[in-house]
């Protein structure tokens, strides 16, 4: 949830309890990458009925159940179904995960932005800083610094690499605005290139 709260933008989270039910409700009727379904539909054995389903005649689910008993029976079926998949699902991901480990695609002269440490509660502030450091070194083999450079002052620091994300230009080539799909190599590798 802090992710999502993360995607406001500086106005939206000055006001984000105002927000909190658009974004949980947003959560759980979204498909979640490693079961492939939402967590409604998980709970609920089916998807939501939004406003905008009676306006387009979406049609009702077909079904009708003669009793209560039946209901909670194709009910139960129904859940019994989706907790199958979502095991299975599961287990595949589980299977996928590698251990986190240092990057080894960040070199001398890319360009990364620092992890933000902020004082106090700061939990939906922005993980990373706008600013662009330069590399001028890479950690030896079992080392984890990697010494930076700011562009606009010069100056050099030592950073450890769970605190830096590789910065990758926005397609429009400005550079003073930090690319939404730059890669953050503090996360786990799930399958395939980030």
């Amino acid at each position: 949830m802090f992710n999502l709260l993360r995607t406001l933008t500086p106005e939206e989270k000055k006001r984000w309890p105002q927000l909190l039910p658009e974004l949980v409700f947003w959560y759980n009727t979204t498909a979640h990458s490693t079961t492939g379904h939402s967590p409604y539909l998980l709970l609920y054995g089916r998807e939501p009925r939004l406003p905008i389903d009676d306006l387009v005649n979406t049609p009702l689910e077909n079904t009708h159940p003669s009793s209560a008993e039946d209901y909670l029976r194709q009910h139960y079926q129904r859940l019994g179904r989706l907790y199958g998949i979502v095991k299975h699902r599961v287990g595949e991901a589980h299977g996928r995960l590698s251990p986190p480990t240092r990057s080894s695609r960040i070199q001398p002269g890319d360009q990364v932005l620092l992890r933000c440490q902020p004082a106090g509660r700061n939990k939906i502030k922005d993980r990373y800083g706008p600013d662009v450091f330069d590399v001028l070194s890479v950690p030896p083999e079992h080392g984890s610094a990697y010494l930076v450079r700011y562009g606009v002052t010069g100056e050099q620091r030592f950073v450890f690499g769970s605190e830096v994300r590789r910065y990758l230009r926005s397609d429009t080539g400005d550079e003073d605005n930090p690319d939404p799909q730059a890669v953050d190599l503090t996360q786990r590798s799930t399958e395939g290139p980030p």
